[in-house]
């Protein structure tokens, strides 16, 4: 075949055609000619298919779900889906029934053990940790292609507790995966020892923590946003900036606080909301503004919200609207929900008593990002 499309169009055209199809389609194409395969699997492509996808889940964003956890513990996964409003999931309230909304369901392989740890979703690709072998073991997947790596062996093994965080550092174009491990001598926990690995280095390293860093709980990182890292314990967020490798301690705002969410990405700046801040009744979104390096939080809005209906939302999906969970406490029916702040509606999705769907706080994009040691699954 000719270096363009039917002998007409030129290849700069075919191009740009083939940077609004998803990936399902474009690994598809791949075997039509030698021409489309190159042009797909070029770097320059992918990088920029990348970009245009994540621009396009600002409007429409893919929100991971997971199925079979218990999210106190975090005791990991037996199944992912994706819903998104595109597929007709997240707005499907067809009978106020759960169960009716659409979803594409993702296979996690075996190899990742018994119910791996879901760290977090960035440019396509996944980190799982295997609990089954307490965290001895981190892959990076992309289920779109179907490709994935197990890294290194963290250097301290079988660590008593741990804290693990996975994003993207844009300035040195490099993923990397933090690790703090507690020990304990059945008096006290010791301080954390920090790794880091780096997909450019291909290692993990030893780094020294510039802040003291005690004893917080098991699990995952909240959130990562512009580069940093963004661990919840209690009374504060702790930073982890992936670039500069370097932590921080940021407060959270008022007293008398009640947590009603996740850390969330309101618009690119981190946010939470709170009810009963201070001396003021009812719920309220909080952002952190970087302002002469102060890092001060600043209400922004209020949230429609009964204090007692067991409101927690997870996830900002943009488009005006929060989803989250919330629990009818004469009945002890619980609902995912989709939360509308300025309309303030709220969409209710029944839950099925034996089905133990959460949706998360992370949003996934389908990419053809594929890193150094990446091997085809079977």
């Amino acid at each position: 075949m000719a270096n363009n499309f039917d002998g007409d169009i030129p290849e700069d055209i075919v191009r740009e055609i083939l940077l609004r199809l998803p990936v399902k389609l474009l690994l598809q194409y791949t075997s039509v000619c030698k021409t489309w395969l190159s042009i797909i699997t070029s770097p320059d492509f992918i990088s920029s298919h990348t970009h245009r996808a994540l621009m396009v889940s600002l409007i429409d964003p893919t929100l991971l779900a997971i199925r079979g956890v218990d999210e106190l513990i975090i005791s990991g996964v037996d199944e992912l889906m994706l819903f998104s409003r595109a597929r007709g999931g997240l707005t499907n309230n067809n009978n106020n029934n759960h169960s009716n909304t659409k979803f594409d369901r993702l296979v996690v392989p075996h190899l990742f053990g018994i119910k791996p740890l879901v760290v977090n979703s960035c440019n396509g690709i996944i980190c799982l940790a295997n609990l089954a072998n307490q965290n001895d073991l981190v892959y990076l997947w992309n289920p779109s292609i179907r490709k994935c790596r197990k890294l290194p062996d963290p250097p301290r093994r079988r660590s008593f507790r741990f804290k693990i965080g996975f994003g993207y550092d844009s300035i040195s174009a490099d993923y990397k995966v933090v690790r703090c491990d507690y020990d304990y001598d059945y008096l006290r926990y010791f301080e954390a020892k920090v790794h880091v690995y780096s997909t450019n280095a291909d290692c993990w390293r030893k780094i020294r923590p510039n802040i003291p860093l005690e004893y917080q709980r098991l699990g995952r990182a909240n959130l990562v946003v512009n580069g940093v890292v963004y661990f919840q314990d209690n009374d504060e967020l702790i930073s982890f900036d992936l670039h500069k490798e370097s932590f921080g301690r940021i407060p959270l705002p008022g007293s008398r606080r009640l947590q009603l969410s996740y850390v969330l990405d309101f618009e690119g700046a981190v946010a939470m909301v709170f009810g009963y801040v201070g001396d003021e009744v009812g719920a309220h979104l909080w952002t952190l503004d970087d302002v002469s390096g102060q890092l001060p939080w600043t209400k922004r809005f209020s949230i429609d919200a009964d204090m007692d209906s067991g409101l927690w939302l997870r996830c900002y999906l943009r488009g005006e609207q929060f989803c989250g969970r919330i629990t009818n406490k004469k009945t002890y029916d619980v609902y995912n929900i989709l939360y509308n702040y300025k309309k303030k509606e709220t969409k209710l999705y029944r839950i099925d008593r034996d089905d133990s769907t959460v949706l998360t706080g992370m949003i996934h994009t389908e990419t053809l990002v594929s890193l150094g040691g990446f091997e085809q699954l079977e």
